[in-house]
């Protein structure tokens, strides 16, 4: 399904293959003393891309549903990360080291997205609403 992607799906499959490219050559490095936590924030995007439209082309819908609902929770989140380096603007650390990721700071975060960038705050909300519309329809 992979290799016929193309002839099935047009530009859209070149379009979301060169996406899935481009995600992972645009950043050649990041300095893990400053920006560790964008960096795997950005991982995480990365990932959940490929697999999104991995699962695109298998047709799973529900699952690249999931996916893309991800890379938009991982994208917000490494925006919020070049703005709050360091790994307490996500999560907790209690006094044995182990890290709790609250609500409350992905709260802290979706209130930053809409005071800083309110209108792709609310694109990234209603896109999410819509994916979430889509997969309890399938």
């Amino acid at each position: 399904m992979a290799l016929d992607g193309e002839a099935r799906y047009g530009r859209h499959y070149k379009h979301a293959r060169e996406a899935t490219v481009y995600l992972s050559l645009c950043i050649v490095g990041v300095d893990w003393d400053h920006s560790d936590t964008f960096g795997r924030l950005f991982a995480l995007l990365k990932k959940h891309h490929m697999l999104a439209f991995l699962s695109a082309i298998r047709l799973h819908k529900v699952q690249a549903m999931m996916n893309l609902r991800q890379v938009l929770e991982a994208g917000a989140a490494a925006a919020y990360a070049i703005a709050h380096p360091g790994v307490h603007g996500f999560v907790e650390i209690d006094s044995f080291g182990i890290m709790d990721p609250s609500q409350k700071l992905v709260g802290k975060r979706n209130r930053w997205l809409d005071e800083k960038y309110p209108a792709k705050s609310n694109w990234i909300r209603e896109t999410k609403d819509r994916i979430l519309q889509r997969q309890v329809a399938a």
